[in-house]
This record gives structure tokens, sequence and C-alpha cells, in this order.
């Protein structure tokens, strides 16, 4: 068995040991990892630009999907629009025949309203609708 002189001796010898090894400053492994380090950034910002160019794309087709829409929209408002105007005129039309329109001339000419001239030329439409 060792005594505690002698284990205090081991223990002696064995720190100037570990004094006298240095550690250099920037061990080689340090070198790489920061050599390593702008990759890693430049991945980072290449995956960053990767997911904003796919976001302006996802953005792009939206809007170009949005103005579709509003144009196929704005079609079909103005369709409709134009089949209801032209039903009303077509009903307001067949609401009258051309006798009580003619009527209706005649009584605006005797108030003043339209010239003789005017009278019989809107009389001469109408009665060659008939």
């Amino acid at each position: 068995m060792e005594t505690y002189e002698e284990k205090q001796e081991t223990v002696e010898q064995a720190q100037p040991v570990a004094e006298d090894t240095q550690i250099p400053e920037e061990a080689p492994e340090a070198e790489e990892a920061k050599a390593e380090e702008p990759k890693v950034e430049n991945t980072q910002s290449s995956d960053t630009s990767k997911q904003l160019r796919e976001l302006e794309r996802m953005i792009g087709s939206a809007f170009k999907d949005l103005s579709e829409s509003l144009g196929n929209a704005a079609i079909w408002v103005k369709k409709t629009v134009d089949e209801k105007v032209d039903a009303v005129k077509q009903s307001r039309e067949k609401e009258e025949d051309p006798f009580t329109k003619i009527e209706k001339l005649s009584h605006l000419r005797d108030i003043g309203a339209i010239t003789l001239e005017e009278f019989n030329n809107k009389k001469a439409e109408l009665l060659k609708k008939i």
C-alpha cells in the first residue's frame, strides 16, 4: 500500500506535465469550423432566397387567379345586365302595339311637344313594323 507521501509525490509529478502542456490558441479544428461558417450562412441565405422566390411565385399566381376571376365576373355581370336591359326593352315594345304608340304621338303633336314632321316620321316607322 502506498503511503501518503508517495501519493503526494505521484500527484506532484502529474501536475507539472499538465502545466507544461499548452493548448494552441486556435486549433486546426477551429479554423475548419470558421471556414465552414460562411457556407452555413450561405446555405441559410440560399434557403431564405428560395423561400422568398417561392413566396413571390405564389403571390403572383394568386394575383393572376384573382385577376382572371374578376375579369370573368365582370364579363358575367355585363352579359347579365345586357340581357336584362334587352328583355325590358322587348317587353316595353310588346306592351304597346304600334296603334297605341301612334295615338300617343298624336297627343304629343296636338299639345305641341313634337312637330307635324316628327309625328309623320315616327308614324311611318311604326306602320312599317306592322
